[in-house]
C-alpha cells in the first residue's frame, strides 16, 4: 500500500474485505493502540488486554465482507470492543459465581464461614469492575444480575 491509502479508511476496508492482508495491517496499527488502552482500563489487565486486541481484530478479519457497508470504523470497532469486553466481564462473573457456588456445595459452607466474607470481597471487586463500563451497559449488566431478566441478543461482536 502507498502512503497515501493510509488516511483513506474506505479504500482500506474495501481491500481488506477483498482480502488485503497489507491493508489489514494498517489498519491493525492504526487503530490496535487504542482498543489496548480501552481494554486495559477496564480490565486492569495487560495479559487480558493483549488477548482482547487479538479476539477484536480476529473478528475484524473474518468479518471482512462487512467493512464496505461500515460508515466511521472507528465507532464501529469502539462498539465491538465495548461489546466483547462486556460479553468477557459476564462470562467471568458467571464463571466466578459456579465456582463459588459449587465450593459451597461441595464444603457444606454455612452463612456465617469465612467462605461469606471472600465472596463479598468478591462480589465488592466485581461491581468495582461494572462501574467502570459505559452507563447502557452497567444498566443492562444490573438489570441481568440483580433482577434476573433477559438482556436480549448480543451484538455479534
Amino acid at each position: 500500500m502507498q502512503n497515501a491509502d493510509i488516511y483513506n479508511e474506505k479504500l482500506i476496508l474495501l481491500r481488506i474485505s477483498e482480502g488485503d492482508e497489507a491493508a489489514f495491517r494498517v489498519l491493525y496499527d492504526h487503530h490496535s493502540r487504542k482498543v489496548y488502552f480501552i481494554s486495559r482500563r477496564l480490565l486492569k489487565s495487560e495479559v487480558q488486554a493483549e488477548d482482547i486486541v487479538q479476539e477484536i481484530f480476529s473478528k475484524v478479519w473474518f468479518n471482512r465482507e462487512k467493512l464496505p457497508d461500515v460508515e466511521r470504523f472507528s465507532s464501529w470497532l469502539n462498539s465491538i470492543v465495548r461489546n466483547h469486553i462486556f460479553n468477557h466481564l459476564r462470562k467471568k462473573a458467571n464463571e466466578e459465581t459456579f465456582i463459588i457456588e459449587s465450593l459451597r456445595r461441595e464444603n457444606d459452607l454455612s452463612e456465617d464461614s469465612e467462605f461469606d466474607d471472600n465472596m463479598k470481597m468478591f462480589t465488592e471487586l466485581l461491581y468495582q469492575a461494572v462501574n467502570e463500563l459505559p452507563a447502557q451497559q452497567k444498566k443492562v449488566f444490573q438489570m441481568g444480575r440483580r433482577k434476573g431478566l433477559n438482556t436480549g441478543k448480543s451484538l455479534k461482536s
